[in-house]
């Protein structure tokens, strides 16, 4: 009997070549289409989770006015930070940062990636994460350490690709004329923070960016 309704099933399919071809055309176009679709929402959704995964919705950025449509301009300073630790009550951790581009050399290797000058607890705020050595430590950015944290995204910059992370501390780079120490190296995270890649950056102590690198 299965065989049969096949059998008949199939002649039909046979008989009606074009009505069977235009079925089957619908079919595959809707089938995907479907496919394209689902892909593309995962995708987008994808990047913009990997985006903003070193963030999470308890942390907020604080900036100064910036741009063509600021009315005003203005700074945020160290004191700013504080203040606002001793003073928002719901306020768990914060940390001052500085970022700018800056040249930065190993041996005859020269490169322009961000010097991002930050506080020890910048690290834990945005989910970096070390894969030798250390951060630094408090008395270090008090005592303005020339010493610097390592992005991965760079060590392809100035080493080979295959060298291992923990034979990089101790090694010195050479940034704005000054030589400073590694004393850690950070996961690959391949993410990012508006134009700010941290793969792509060397972290050292706010007091030693603001004092010797990139000013205020």
């Amino acid at each position: 009997m299965n065989f049969e309704i096949f059998k008949m099933a199939f002649e039909a399919l046979v008989a009606n070549k074009l009505r069977t071809s235009l079925s089957m055309l619908g079919i595959i176009i809707g089938v995907s289409t479907v496919i394209v679709v689902i892909g593309i929402g995962l995708g987008s959704q994808q990047q913009v989770a990997d985006q903003y995964k070193n963030l999470n919705v308890t942390s907020i950025m604080v900036m100064g006015n910036m741009g063509r449509d600021s009315t005003a301009t203005s700074k945020i300073s160290q004191e700013d930070v504080n203040f606002i630790m001793q003073n928002a009550s719901f306020v768990d951790s914060g940390a001052a940062m500085i970022q700018g581009n800056v040249s930065v050399s190993h041996g005859k290797e020269v490169s322009n990636p961000t010097v991002i000058g930050c506080e020890e607890d910048y690290f834990d705020i945005v989910n970096l994460n070390l894969v030798a050595g250390r951060t630094f430590t408090e008395k270090e950015i008090d005592d303005r350490e020339k010493i610097i944290v390592l992005g991965a995204g760079l060590i392809d910059d100035f080493w080979a690709e295959d060298v291992d992370p923990e034979s990089l501390i101790g090694e010195i780079l050479t940034i704005s004329n000054k030589k400073l120490e590694i004393i850690g190296v950070l996961e690959e995270t391949g993410t990012s923070m508006g134009p700010l890649t941290f793969d792509d950056s060397i972290f050292t102590p706010y007091s030693t960016a603001e004092k010797s690198l990139l000013g205020k």
